[in-house]
């Protein structure tokens, strides 16, 4: 690449940059107009550049911007950038410019996904430059490890050298230098400045001892007040891989560390490694449960972001979670903004009152401690609305907060009355059928009888009028009910058949099905034939369900290999059918030895992937207890 008007020449401390007296000489000579940039014509591109050498930070801020949202947007190199080139290596030589820095970083980003960058002789010059935020900057553009170390023993400023060992650990990772730099990097960690010793720690991971790093670490927070190791953090333990037991042993020691910054620093990469990794985290999750007691807003927000993702899993954190609870005076949030603190009743931007993040966690590992929590919710003149959904999985444990539930369902209308009734049908149903008998045959309101199951059998009636519903949701949630309340198979049945090859439904219909089991065998042909259509999941565990036919084998196994997600359902109809599915023995082997979540994304974190993870393996468990495996 030309590098119009920029020359080079030798001093005794290296390289000098000479350039011309006007920095944009012929920048209006190139055809800007004729190019395009992210957005369409780059006829702009000369004000961008101008803007970039401007003594008022602001128009800079603007123009940098500019650049890196069109000229350069998303790392794309487009023909403007190219043209660009020459005009921010004048800029970025321009000693005594502000901004030079910025425009170094810009540079070297292009570099990056620009070959052609690569092989300038300026960047050594720059190395010696009187910024030192040029000279940290600059690193990043050297092609030779030699050059950086060089630079090393003689660059004054930490920050500086750190960039000079990130560079060079750069350069190994992509096989230039990699022969020498372990050792170079080994006896960078002797050096006095905390941040340099982390920027080698980050460069010889995953090949540095695991607690060596980790006192490493914990001696750069106690010896360097400023300093920002979060980047270190992440890339040791991701360094680490699979290798989860040192992973835990480097996050919980931070965890433990009495310093803040340590502890909010390995929340990230704690919560990387449970989403995406299968291991045995009961020591960390217990840590980070203690965290919710910090002061510290941020540092609690992110333990709670992990903890809600566990559900039961959150089991060892149980007591942390306990004692930040009892130790808030702030049990009703003040605003939608404090959804994530440690409160006992939050609003919704809507001003809706729920159950706060840490209760409802508290709640969902099952801890009965919880319970006097959730009675102050019920008794609280703003109540909770979601409440009901928290006291049902206790059942009977919580049978004696049944009278507080009746007093406040007269008070409710709607969606909230129904949610509340339901969790009364889960832990005391005697209560609540005559509550429920009062109210239309609505799909919920059937599920919460299908829920109860034979004492609601008075209903009856009631249900089997709804099975000719118009409504699929709602006829089908009457059948559900139906057959648990002992009505007739055969009327359940023709239900659900109704439904059967209608792509929007059929899925619900599979399902009940299911449940109808033997008493739903004539249907087993029309299921043979949804298989043949629709390769369809839940007909191939209704057909085993309702005629003992393992045929759908084959469509389970293969959906198995090419939709990871689909594997907690195909995992637990193979649990079913038992020793039916003895051929899926492979797979599962290999599901079972994986240290990998199976849906672990390195792009998407879903909400509930730890726990249809843990699903997963239940099912699996399963599998492996009915085919003499366990």
């Amino acid at each position: 690449m030309a590098v119009h008007n920029v020359g080079l020449r030798k001093v005794s401390q290296g390289w000098s940059i000479i350039l011309p007296v006007n920095i944009f000489a012929g920048l209006d000579d190139v055809r800007w107009g004729r190019m395009r940039h992210a957005y369409g014509s780059a006829a702009a591109v000369p004000g961008l550049l101008r803007g970039l050498a401007d003594g008022d930070p602001a128009v800079r801020a603007a123009a940098l911007d500019g650049m890196y949202g069109a000229v350069h947007h998303q790392g794309d190199v487009y023909p403007c950038t190219r043209a660009a080139i020459p005009f921010l290596l004048r800029i970025a030589g321009d000693v005594g410019r502000p901004g030079r820095a910025e425009v170094v970083a810009l540079v070297a980003s292009i570099g990056a996904h620009d070959a052609a960058m690569g092989a300038l002789p300026l960047w050594p010059a720059l190395l010696t430059d009187p910024d030192p935020w040029v000279r940290a900057e600059s690193a990043t553009l050297i092609a030779e490890p030699a050059v950086l170390r060089g630079r090393f023993p003689d660059e004054p400023e930490a920050f500086v050298r750190a960039s000079l060992v990130a560079a060079v650990a750069r350069l190994a990772r992509h096989g230039v230098g990699a022969d020498t730099a372990q050792e170079w990097l080994s006896d960078v960690l002797e050096d006095d400045e905390p941040r340099v010793r982390m920027a080698a720690l980050a460069g010889m991971a995953p090949a540095v001892d695991v607690r060596l790093a980790r006192d490493l670490l914990v001696g750069g927070y106690r010896g360097d007040a400023t300093a920002e190791f979060e980047t270190v953090v992440r890339t040791v333990s991701e360094a680490l891989e699979d290798r989860v037991a040192e992973r835990v042993t480097l996050l919980t020691g931070l965890l433990r560390e009495a310093e803040p910054r340590a502890r909010l620093d390995a929340m990230g990469p704690a919560a990387d490694l449970v989403q995406r990794w299968r291991g045995s985290y009961d020591e960390l999750i217990g840590l980070v449960g203690d965290q919710l007691s910090d002061g510290r807003p941020l540092l609690r927000n992110r333990a709670l972001g992990l903890l809600r993702r566990l559900g039961e899993g959150a089991g060892p954190a149980a007591d942390g979670v306990h004692v930040a609870l009892i130790g808030t005076d702030r049990r009703v949030a003040e605003s939608p903004d404090a959804e994530e603190s440690v409160v006992w009743i939050r609003r919704w931007t809507s001003g809706e009152p729920a159950v706060g993040v840490a209760l409802a966690c508290l709640a969902g590992t099952g801890d009965e401690r919880a319970l006097a929590m959730l009675e102050w919710v019920l008794r609280n003149d703003e109540l909770a609305r979601d409440v009901g959904q928290f006291l049902g999985p206790f059942g009977e444990r919580a049978r004696h907060l049944a009278p507080v539930v009746l007093g406040r369902l007269d008070e409710l209308r709607g969606k909230n009355r129904r949610e509340l009734l339901h969790g009364l049908a889960r832990i005391d149903p005697a209560a609540a059928i005559p509550l429920i008998l009062v109210e239309p045959m609505r799909e919920d309101t059937l599920r919460v009888l299908a829920s109860i199951g034979s004492p609601a059998a008075e209903a009856l009636p009631m249900v089997r009028g709804a099975l000719t519903s118009a409504d699929p949701a709602t006829a089908m949630a009457a059948a559900g009910a139906a057959h648990a309340l002992g009505g007739d198979p055969a009327e359940t049945e023709a239900v659900y058949d109704r439904y059967l090859g209608d792509p929007v439904w059929q899925g619900r219909a599979t399902e009940g099905l299911g449940e109808l089991g033997e008493h739903a065998a004539g249907s087993a042909e029309k299921l043979r034939g949804l298989l043949a259509r629709w390769d369809d999941l839940g007909a191939a565990r209704a057909l085993w369900l309702v005629a003992g036919d393992a045929s759908g084998l084959d469509v389970l196994e293969r959906t198995w290999q090419v939709n990871r997600r689909a594997r907690p359902y195909v995992a637990e109809t193979w649990a079913l059918m038992g020793t039916g599915a003895a051929s899926a023995r492979p797979l599962v082997e290999v599901e079972v030895a994986a240290r990998r979540r199976h849906n672990a994304d390195p792009t998407v974190v879903g909400a509930d992937d730890i726990r249809r993870d843990e699903q997963l393996l239940r099912a699996l468990r399963g599998w492996s207890d009915a085919n003499g495996h366990g």
